[in-house]
């Protein structure tokens, strides 16, 4: 098992929650089920984004810094309500049709296409995003791959 620092385990899980922000629709449904899959992406970024972004800004670009304000923003606007919730308990229940209507809406498609730049911006290589594995009364691992 890899240890990490604070700062370390931080920057990781910022990471990470732009990658699942970049990823194509059933890669982003297929890394975070089970449960809202829109709500639980815009919840990670806005965590570490506070935690790790916020800390670290200084280490950022301008045209960084916009990017992620520009993804905060839409997330921010469209958040509760105004967003399609894409609740799913597993594999079984994906339906292509509504991850259509909903992860390729408008501002699912820019909210990729801004963290696709934001990757690129830093250099970083795509990674596995993983996914959840039931281990029995309600409990889910998430799997690193």
């Amino acid at each position: 098992m890899i240890k990490y620092n604070q700062d370390e385990y931080l920057e990781r899980q910022f990471k990470k929650s732009i990658l699942t922000l970049a990823a194509d629709p059933l890669e982003q449904v297929i890394s975070e089920i089970p449960g809202c899959i829109t709500c639980d992406m815009a919840e990670e970024f806005d965590s570490y984004r506070t935690l790790y972004f916020v800390e670290q800004w200084s280490r950022f670009t301008t045209e960084q810094v916009d990017i992620i304000n520009q993804i905060d923003h839409i997330l921010s606007e469209h958040s509760g309500e105004a967003f399609k919730c894409l609740f799913l308990r597993s594999v079984d229940e994906i339906d292509m049709s509504v991850i259509s209507e909903v992860l390729e809406s408008e501002e699912w498609v820019t909210i990729r296409e801004l963290a696709r730049r934001f990757i690129r911006s830093m250099k970083w290589e795509w990674e596995n995003l993983g996914g959840y594995v039931h281990q029995g009364n309600n409990i889910w691992k998430k799997i690193d791959n």
